[in-house]
C-alpha cells in the first residue's frame, strides 16, 4: 500500500539524469511540524531506499525545470532517504 500511495503522490524527478519519484519539499513552504518551524533551510527529496541506490554527494536532482546538487543523503532507517539538496546555480 505505501509503494502505491508513494507513485501516486510523488513528484517526477531527474536524479543523475534518470526518471525517479521523490516527495519534494521547499523551504518557502514553511514547513511545520505541529505549531513549531522545523529549521528546514535546504529544500529536501524524500525518496526509498531502493530508488536512491548508490546515489553520492555531488549529484544533480531536477525537479520542476530546476537542477540542485545532493548534499547530504541521510537514510531514516524505514526504508525512506531524505536527500538534502542545494540549489544549483
Amino acid at each position: 500500500m505505501d509503494a502505491l500511495l508513494f507513485d501516486e503522490l510523488a513528484d517526477d524527478v531527474l536524479l543523475s539524469g534518470l526518471p525517479a519519484k521523490a516527495m519534494f519539499s521547499s523551504p518557502w513552504l514553511a514547513p511545520q511540524m505541529g505549531g513549531n518551524k522545523t529549521g528546514i533551510v535546504e529544500p529536501i527529496a524524500r525518496m526509498r531506499d531502493h530508488d536512491v541506490g548508490a546515489v553520492v554527494h555531488g549529484v544533480t536532482l531536477e525537479h520542476a525545470g530546476r537542477r540542485y546538487i545532493v548534499v547530504s543523503i541521510e537514510p531514516d532507517g524505514s526504508g525512506m532517504t531524505d536527500l538534502i539538496l542545494r540549489p544549483n546555480v
